[in-house]
């Protein structure tokens, strides 16, 4: 577990401020279903992406805001989060399969204070029929930990990635 930065911080602040101004002014309906606090989810998806650039030394400004939403989160990698220590990365239809994803864990108690990455994936090893759940509001693929590369294993998977 690690913290992040005061600095990062902040800026994940600033961008999941500036991405929830723009979907309400674009009248953007949230993805996938999630029907809850916007602001409160670009933050956790804002800092988990942080927490990405943070760890692995990747550049990250968060200019999504109005950007192309096809390109990854951060470098050559999709972030995903949950709130549960034993929660699964999610993928959908529309993932990318030959993108890497990763799994950032953002506890709801003091989520600035003990964040981890269990794992990653691509989309291709995610999106297999056994981890598929339509018993959910929004079906997707729910890759357990077990199925994840070890987050130490990240940075040598760069110069594979086109």
């Amino acid at each position: 577990m690690n913290r992040l930065r005061p600095a990062m911080y902040r800026l994940a602040r600033e961008v999941a401020e500036q991405r929830a101004e723009f979907a309400a002014s674009s009248h953007l309906t949230q993805a996938h279903g999630y029907d809850g606090d916007r602001l409160a989810l670009d933050l956790r998806g804002a800092m988990a992406e942080a927490f990405v650039s943070q760890e692995y030394g990747i550049e990250w400004d968060g200019v999504r805001i109005e950007g192309d939403w096809t390109e990854p989160d951060v470098g050559w990698v999709d972030v995903r989060s949950t709130s549960y220590s034993n929660g699964c990365l999610l993928l959908h239809e529309d993932s990318p399969e030959g993108r890497i994803f990763v799994l950032v864990i953002i506890p709801e108690t003091a989520p600035w204070a003990s964040l981890w990455i269990p794992g990653w994936c691509y989309g291709r090893e995610g999106k297999l029929p056994r981890f598929w759940r339509d018993d959910v509001r929004s079906p997707a693929y729910f890759v357990p930990q077990s199925h994840l590369h070890d987050p130490t294993t990240l940075l040598e998977e760069r110069c594979l990635v086109p």
